[in-house]
């Protein structure tokens, strides 16, 4: 019996389980295929054309007006600081005289004790009495002097005596002179006693109140600070190369463009004004022309302007005033006017044009446009996320919607 190892594969038949795996591996690629070939067919389809739902309005020629917008402050038309032309203790207060009172015309602000002033005012009065009389003694001496020049005239002549000397001419002007200065001086203590009362130059509101009841005012001292409530101005800022549009008053005119002030708590609620003025000088921060625009009774007092905006001084303002109006062009909504020269078009195969445009005129509102467009064409008034030219559109004709806001005003 021999040692040696059996090296021989153990199986009796290998090439069977090759031929096994590769049945299957046959078997499931044939399978895979019949599959693939028998299935459901995915047809492709040409993607569907693009289109848009809009609204359009029709176009029309009309005549529209240049508003003029700008921003400004409310200041007053007439401020002034009410001094003490008199020293004196405070012995009376008005009973308007408080910060944020108005106080009328002519109205007591305040009253100084007057009795050193009373007393000046007598002594004034005695004083012009005791001139007075001594003219009238020298008015009688003159009589008795000339009756004496009479009877020595032709000797006084020869003598070569001074006739003015002998006619007591210079003390007639002496005694003339002391009756002009006592009158003077009597009118100078009356005027002191008037100013110990302290009114109102004009009907105005009381932005400071520097005296009270006891203290003591020295002359020339600050005791108010008012400001005139019958007009208000506003100093309005706008770019210089649009003050054409409007009208600005010439030296001895009264109002130019009507203004409508918008308070800057309200939107819709305005007081009416006129510009009355242009400043001579440019903003120097933002290099923009300045106008005054005057809005009457601010505060609202008269009766036909109860229930309207009461207007503060220092407020910041929006204001809009009325420029030339312009005929035969086109107003359009300012959201319709895109890319800062360009408008949407629906064209007669409802497709999407755009259009570059030159405007007259640009407001916040509003552009004013007089060349580039058609009556009758049809102007795209919905906002399009891809505005390509061409586009299909799906119209919808509407109202002008700066008409609908005319009608709502009127």
């Amino acid at each position: 019996m021999s040692d040696a190892t059996d090296t021989r594969p153990s199986g009796r038949f290998p090439w069977r389980r090759t031929l096994a795996l590769f049945l299957v591996a046959l078997v499931a690629a044939v399978g895979a295929f019949i599959l693939i070939e028998t299935g459901p067919k995915t047809s492709r389809r040409p993607p569907a054309p693009m289109q848009a739902d809009v609204e359009v309005i029709s176009l029309e020629r009309t005549s529209a007006r240049v508003v003029v917008e700008g921003m400004g402050e409310l200041i007053p038309q007439r401020s002034v600081n009410i001094l003490a032309q008199v020293s004196g203790e405070v012995v009376e207060l008005g009973s308007h005289f408080s910060e944020g009172r108005r106080v009328e015309k002519g109205e007591l602000m305040l009253r100084l004790d007057d009795r050193d002033y009373q007393i000046a005012l007598q002594q004034a009065e005695a004083a012009l009495l005791q001139a007075q009389g001594d003219l009238a003694i020298e008015d009688g001496s003159q009589t008795i002097a000339r009756r004496e020049w009479d009877l020595i005239k032709e000797a006084a002549a020869v003598s070569g005596a001074n006739a003015s000397l002998a006619l007591r001419e210079p003390q007639l002007q002496q005694a003339k002179a002391s009756v002009t200065t006592a009158e003077a001086d009597l009118a100078d203590a009356k005027l002191d006693l008037e100013r110990t009362s302290i009114r109102a130059p004009f009907n105005a509101i009381v932005l400071e109140k520097n005296a009270d009841m006891g203290s003591y005012v020295p002359q020339q001292t600050t005791v108010a600070v008012l400001a005139g409530v019958d007009v208000y101005w506003v100093q309005v800022a706008i770019p210089e190369n649009q003050l054409h549009w409007l009208n600005v008053p010439a030296p001895g005119e009264d109002a130019g463009s009507m203004a409508r002030v918008y308070p800057n708590s309200t939107t819709d609620v305005y007081r009416e004004g006129y510009v009355v003025a242009l400043l001579g000088d440019l903003d120097p921060q933002g290099r923009m022309a300045r106008l005054l625009v005057a809005v009457e009774d601010p505060l609202a007092i008269q009766p036909e302007n109860k229930g309207k905006p009461v207007l503060l001084l220092g407020d910041y303002v929006r204001v809009e005033m009325d420029g030339a109006e312009l005929s035969d062009v086109f107003e359009l909504p300012r959201e319709t006017f895109h890319e800062g020269s360009r408008v949407w078009i629906a064209d007669g195969d409802d497709a999407l044009e755009v259009r570059p445009i030159t405007p007259v005129w640009m407001g916040d509102d509003s552009v004013i446009i007089d060349e580039g467009l058609t009556e009758g064409e049809r102007l795209v008034l919905s906002n399009l996320a891809m505005p390509a030219p061409g586009l299909k559109l799906v119209v919808a004709e509407v109202d002008n919607p700066l008409r609908a806001e005319e009608e709502e005003a009127r």
